[in-house]
């Protein structure tokens, strides 16, 4: 049975639309965009995002149908799937099990299955210790270190990181581990090519 790990915010989520009226102006809106989105909180106003952070989100089109066609909860399916929220954007008020239960309610009430949900900053330490054989994922930076690791990972392509190629692998790594990654990485553009992508692998 294949274990697939999907990372929550950026992949299943618009970031840019869980607090809109926040973010207006970013014409792009990656990982590390957090960090100054964060600076123009006020304590109420970061109190507030917090608490509805995951209530808030908004999914990407098909993402949550293909992820329930991929839970299974016999031993004889070909899969199983989970969700990963790295804690980005940081919610320093809420305890992990709070996101946890937030992002369950979420799912359920989105009509959406999944066979677990995980909250880890360390991707690739959980991917390991969990023996993830997928991972579905909007960071090329994480991408790339999780192919490194022999992990077949689907990078979803967004806004922020259309432009992203493997060519930049050739400044950054060598030779031997440029064919690894570059066997381990796919991907997509929408969650309907995930699917298919996902499939293949299985």
């Amino acid at each position: 049975m294949k274990k697939i790990f999907v990372d929550f915010s950026g992949t299943i989520v618009r970031d840019k639309d869980a607090y809109s009226d926040l973010v207006v102006g970013y014409s792009t809106f990656c990982p590390d965009a957090w960090t100054t989105v964060n600076d123009f909180f006020s304590s109420e106003q970061r109190q507030e995002f917090e608490d509805n952070y995951v209530n808030r989100s908004k999914p990407y089109s098909d993402a949550l149908q293909t992820i329930t066609s991929f839970c299974s909860m016999s031993n004889e399916d070909r899969s199983q799937i989970f969700i990963l929220f790295d804690n980005k954007p940081h919610l320093v008020s809420q305890e992990p099990q709070e996101t946890i239960r937030d992002i369950a309610f979420w799912l359920d009430k989105n009509n959406c299955k999944a066979n677990g949900i995980y909250i880890e900053s360390d991707k690739l330490g959980i991917a390991k210790q969990c023996g993830v054989d997928i991972f579905v994922e909007d960071d090329p930076r994480i991408a790339i270190t999780l192919a490194n690791a022999g992990i077949k990972v689907i990078l979803m392509l967004r806004s922020w990181n259309k432009k992203f190629s493997l060519d930049i692998l050739d400044l950054i790594t060598t030779k031997e581990k440029q064919e690894k990654i570059k066997e381990n990485i796919l991907f997509a553009d929408d969650w309907n090519e995930a699917g298919r992508l996902i499939l293949s692998l299985l």
